[in-house]
């Protein structure tokens, strides 16, 4: 699966990825900030990344002007309670500070809130991550109530009305408009098939969801038929 807008590229992992995730991964730039920070080796990675082939995990590659910078993922999908977790990595520090991350958590998170009607969105990080601190917070994510403490991780939430109330600006500003250029395009290859995740997507597409909230998401390109 690619879904693409202008320069920016978020690919479907594939085994031929896992290396450089594994290489990001135990980075010292990338470690430091991870809940799980054990080192990895080419066997764990290859473990990991068949117990993430299901429908409640989806894992992306975000490529910049053809350029592998970072890796988004959506974990602890529940299709019933409509619920997901967000995580988001930057392995090029070039790119801590630009849209690219932006970009990345605005076209995945109205994915799934506005056309398969998610609810809720969940996030965890160390307390001293101030980084990941202040991204939540503008995506609409508030800290968890009572029985979510926790000496050295922040448990937050967002619903899909805090999400859309956060960030309307943002989405108007940076990506929204009914040019070409501003389309979001979502387009399946073969070998997608055989992803649980992206085929589970791919059905959702074809059966609903894209007219559901026209007003508020980003303009969305579906092309479900395989490349």
């Amino acid at each position: 699966m690619l879904i693409r807008r202008l320069d920016l590229c978020l690919e479907t992992l594939k085994p031929k990825d896992l290396e450089t995730v594994r290489k990001w991964r135990n980075s010292e730039s990338v470690n430091r900030n991870l809940i799980e920070r054990s080192y990895i080796n080419p066997q764990q990675q290859d473990l990991w990344y068949h117990s993430i082939m299901n429908e409640q995990n989806l894992y992306l590659i975000i490529s910049y002007q053809n350029k592998k910078c970072g890796l988004i993922y959506l974990t602890h999908i529940d299709w019933d309670k409509l619920s997901f977790e967000t995580n988001i990595f930057i392995a090029d520090e070039a790119f801590w500070d630009s849209v690219v991350p932006v970009y990345a958590a605005l076209i995945v998170s109205d994915l799934f809130f506005f056309h398969f009607g998610f609810q809720t969105a969940l996030s965890k990080f160390f307390k001293s991550n101030k980084r990941s601190g202040d991204f939540d917070t503008a995506f609409g994510f508030k800290i968890m109530g009572e029985g979510s403490e926790d000496k050295d991780l922040q448990f937050l939430y967002a619903t899909r009305e805090s999400y859309e109330f956060s960030t309307r600006k943002l989405r108007k500003n940076l990506l929204n408009g009914g040019t070409a250029e501003n389309m979001v395009c979502v387009d399946f290859e073969e070998g997608d098939t055989e992803n649980p995740i992206v085929a589970k997507i791919r059905r959702q597409l074809e059966t609903a969801g894209r007219d559901t909230y026209p007003l508020k998401s980003l303009n969305f390109q579906y092309n479900t038929s395989l490349a």
